[in-house]
């Protein structure tokens, strides 16, 4: 693992220690603003490493509330996948919050074409349903835009079934005249740096 992973897989420790174990929704929301400024921080570092331009981009997408049925087979998956051009890579986190918005887990990858970052919850919960939406943040270099494409389904290994809550597809890049595809859903970008 590289200087860059270690340091960002130590503040994903961090931040997720600190978003569940604090007891105010002030102090939660106010930790997970200052782990995701550390976060971007970090990966400023990114363009550092690789000697291009520091400048970032990202691109933050928000579901709204599903409600799931719970079980030993059930689970939530949350899959992001890399449309963009060849050799384009981003960091991604995937934040599942219920609906008092506490983080009840996350997950954190490198996105590239033809290496997709999922992540599959299982619906173990006491509750016999519940309801979540996830948080996904993608940050990478601006001169190389990410196109991902966001998707959230739930599986029910019982019934053989998969069924899609979510499809979320990114414009690919900054300049471009596609407009993004995320209904039930908010996408925004931001940049970090010149």
């Amino acid at each position: 693992m590289t200087g860059l992973g270690r340091i960002i897989n130590r503040i994903s420790e961090e931040c997720e220690m600190d978003t569940q174990t604090r007891g105010s929704f002030m102090v939660r929301r106010a930790g997970r603003l200052a782990c995701l400024a550390a976060w971007l921080l970090t990966a400023a570092s990114l363009g550092a490493q690789t000697g291009a331009t520091t400048a970032l981009s990202g691109l933050r997408v928000e579901t709204g509330l599903f409600t799931f049925f719970a079980g030993s087979q059930r689970s939530v998956k949350v899959t992001i996948t890399e449309a963009g051009a060849p050799r384009v890579q981003s960091r991604v986190r995937i934040v599942l919050l219920d609906a008092a918005e506490r983080v009840v887990a996350s997950r954190e990858g490198t996105l590239e074409r033809g290496r997709p970052v999922a992540f599959e919850w299982p619906l173990l919960v006491s509750e016999p349903q519940t309801q979540l939406r996830a948080v996904v943040t993608s940050i990478g270099l601006r001169d190389r835009p990410s196109a991902p494409i966001v998707v959230v389904e739930h599986i029910d290994a019982n019934a053989f079934t998969i069924g899609i809550n979510f499809s979320c597809a990114a414009a690919r890049g900054q300049s471009s005249s596609v407009e993004p595809y995320c209904p039930g859903g908010i996408i925004s970008t931001f940049t970090v740096g010149q």
